[in-house]
């Protein structure tokens, strides 16, 4: 691991130490502390409020690694016939909350993916497409302890298999006819998944810190022979509240995926031509992410209990079962509002 990374994770422990040994400030509730937009029901809420927040995601990929050594594309071009080059994940991810119980939050989360990939067929350049909605996540987030201090809650909840998992687009490999697009092009798993989920929160007058542990497991084989791997991201955060109007975080994001279970029968060498996106066994990756967020809240007018955010960052570390694309920098944008 870097220095720079080390520096950073020592520079976020500075500031939760500090905060933890301060006296607290009672007249500050809990329900104030919100972590990074980036951190998916990472809140729970009042009995009888409801939220509605909209994100916009993009995580940029470019070039090739294995292991955590960068690949020349002509390296690997000698092994396969095509190779990806670049690709951007974006997605617009559309968020529902509602508290019937001081215990209970229920959150549901839709998003809507539109993928791209450059990719080389001897020597030829070609992008494919691939957009639609992606699966429907329904998480219930049931709060543990809360008190002016800190608050932990725990996650349960099932993503349901509304995104395709059979998506094409016309390519020069299969003589410009339409062809079975890569995994990592699917807009949804094709399984019902368990995502589980441990949330702390903790904060001393305007300064909040905290951390995740989240994981996703699929469920059986789904329509098309296969399972996705399993993953688990951890996350550890601390801000500032600067003025009531305005907010700064820095958050540490670890993320793990395993490698596909089984095999899309449409990506075997023998019918599409050999690449490392339609291998299954060239999915896994482990990933560092450093993150700073800017946080802009709405106090008064026809806008109050409105938060528009940003969080931006890069990986630090990354190590990938390759040849795999790259993840270069990702970013969460969007707002939530308050009813």
């Amino acid at each position: 691991m870097s220095r720079v990374v080390l520096i950073v994770i020592a520079c976020w422990l500075g500031v939760a130490t500090s905060a933890l040994a301060a006296d607290d400030d009672a007249s500050e509730p809990m329900q104030d502390v919100r972590p990074p937009f980036g951190v998916v029901g990472g809140t729970v809420f009042t009995q009888g409020t409801v939220t509605f927040s909209y994100r916009f995601e993009r995580l940029a990929l470019d070039g090739l690694m294995n292991g955590d050594d960068e690949l020349p594309i002509w390296v690997v071009a000698s092994d396969y016939e095509v190779v990806p080059t670049k690709q951007n994940d974006n997605a617009h991810v559309f968020e529902l909350t509602w508290t019937p119980f001081e215990e209970v939050t229920f959150l549901f989360a839709l998003p809507y993916h539109i993928k791209t990939m450059d990719q080389l067929y001897m020597g030829q350049r070609f992008t494919s497409d691939s957009q639609g909605l992606g699966d429907l996540d329904v998480l219930l987030l049931y709060r543990v302890m809360d008190d002016r201090r800190s608050r932990t809650h725990l996650t349960l909840g099932l993503s349901f298999p509304t995104g395709s998992i059979d998506q094409t687009d016309l390519s020069p490999a299969a003589a410009g006819g339409l062809q079975r697009l890569p995994y990592s092009m699917q807009l949804g798993s094709g399984t019902v998944d368990v995502q589980v989920g441990f949330t702390y929160s903790g904060k001393h007058r305007g300064t909040y810190w905290g951390g995740q542990i989240e994981g996703e497991l699929h469920a059986g084989t789904n329509a098309n022979d296969y399972q996705l791997g399993h993953s688990y991201a951890v996350s550890a955060w601390a801000g500032q509240r600067w003025f009531s109007w305005l907010g700064t975080s820095f958050r540490l994001g670890w993320y793990q995926r395993f490698n596909v279970n089984g095999a899309d029968p449409l990506l075997d060498p023998i019918l599409s031509p050999a690449s490392p996106a339609n291998d299954p066994a060239k999915q896994a990756m482990r990933r560092l992410d450093v993150l700073f967020g800017l946080d802009f809240y709405f106090t008064g007018g026809g806008l109050e209990g409105t938060r528009i955010s940003v969080e931006a960052g890069l990986p630090a570390y990354q190590n990938l079962d390759g040849p795999q694309l790259r993840p270069q920098w990702l970013v969460n944008v969007g707002f939530r509002h308050v009813f």
